[in-house]
């Protein structure tokens, strides 16, 4: 990472802590960080702004500086209050350079820029390793947690899901507890469900102390509007309704690609292949009903120029094909993605068919 791109992130979060630290009051007696109102904060950039705080301090404190033990304590989630003191500590910090925010940041750079990477304010650094995932779920959700388990499982990502690797009449307790220890990615499927379950927060603890302890992934996945709590609060999740794939669920996440290159190409290649399959089914297909769940089945996989065109030649052919809704829908947005590409002729006799622009 260029020094620039630290110094932007750096102005970023101290702008951050400003932001969530405002006061509606101007009275400049009362100084930039004294009053603080709950009304007045919003919780979610709090958390956030409290993680990457914790994150830049670690760069440069060790692990027992009661300075970064205290900016720990001092700021609670949902007690505003304290966050007064936990910048109070970051500016403490700061200012012991002599010439405030900007010497600081010119020291931090000249000391550590070797150890700064793409995730170096969001992680701690991590040995490179096989991942290992656990996903902690309640019963009530298998069905969001099984669809994530097969996102990781088709890639030969190691993953462990209860109720489909628990098989009858073992002793599960002494497994999940091997499998917790030994994994580094957990997955928590957080939703009110999870919440109620004495064996999901067990499950969350033990992730915490492992993500604390040893560098572990930890990746809260919301459900519902629950968000993280208790001692895993200040850990920033993602929205499952946001990711449909295993490259949308990398891009949202703060793990070095480094970790899923494997898994990401063998992605590539199954989805190629799918592609294809998809495709003869739908030189083969016989009724609208079929060609319609094809085409929303094709609608979560990338093409290339020459499968456009091979779908569009296909669907022109085929009356069950060209008829039914999904045609018109799917094939429309690759006519302006892949402009002046497709076969000119076959895309305005769709376009005519359906009448089209």
């Amino acid at each position: 990472m260029r020094i620039e791109e630290i110094l932007e992130r750096l102005n970023k979060l101290f702008d951050e802590g400003k932001e969530v630290l405002a006061t509606k009051y101007n009275d400049s007696s009362y100084g930039e960080f004294i009053i603080i109102l709950e009304d007045e904060v919003d919780e979610r950039k709090f958390i956030k702004w409290k993680s990457k705080c914790i994150s830049y301090l670690n760069q440069i404190l060790k692990a027992d500086d009661y300075r970064l033990i205290n900016f720990k304590d001092e700021v609670q989630t949902n007690k505003y209050g304290d966050a007064k003191r936990g910048m109070a500590i970051l500016e403490s910090i700061i200012d012991e350079t002599g010439d405030g925010i900007y010497n600081f940041k010119e020291n931090l750079i000249e000391k550590n820029d070797n150890n700064f990477n793409e995730t170096s304010l969001e992680l701690p650094n991590v040995d490179s390793k096989e991942l290992k995932v656990f996903i902690s779920y309640s019963s009530k959700d298998y069905e969001n947690a099984e669809k994530v388990y097969d996102m990781f499982n088709n890639v030969e990502i190691e993953c462990f899901l209860a109720q489909i690797d628990l098989k009858g009449g073992v002793n599960w307790n002494p497994i999940i507890l091997q499998k917790l220890k030994s994994s580094n990615l957990f997955i928590l499927m957080l939703s009110h469900n999870f919440y109620k379950s004495p064996w999901c927060n067990q499950e969350a603890s033990i992730a915490f102390l492992q993500h604390d302890l040893n560098n572990a992934f930890l990746i809260p996945i919301y459900l519902d509007d629950l968000r993280p709590y208790g001692i895993f609060y200040d850990v920033q999740g993602i929205n499952y309704d946001d990711f449909d794939s295993l490259e949308k669920f990398v891009e949202l996440i703060n793990v070095p690609n480094a970790y899923f290159k494997n898994a990401l190409k063998i992605n590539k290649i199954k989805q190629r292949e799918e592609v294809a399959n998809l495709i003869d089914k739908l030189r083969k297909s016989n009724s609208y009903f079929e060609s319609n769940e094809i085409f929303k089945r094709l609608e979560s996989n990338e093409l290339t120029v020459s499968q456009a065109n091979e779908i569009l030649e296909i669907t022109l052919m085929n009356d069950q094909v060209l008829n039914c809704e999904e045609s018109r829908k799917y094939l429309s947005k690759y006519f302006s993605r892949f402009k002046g590409e497709l076969e000119s002729k076959n895309v305005e006799r769709f376009k005519k068919h359906w009448n089209l622009n």
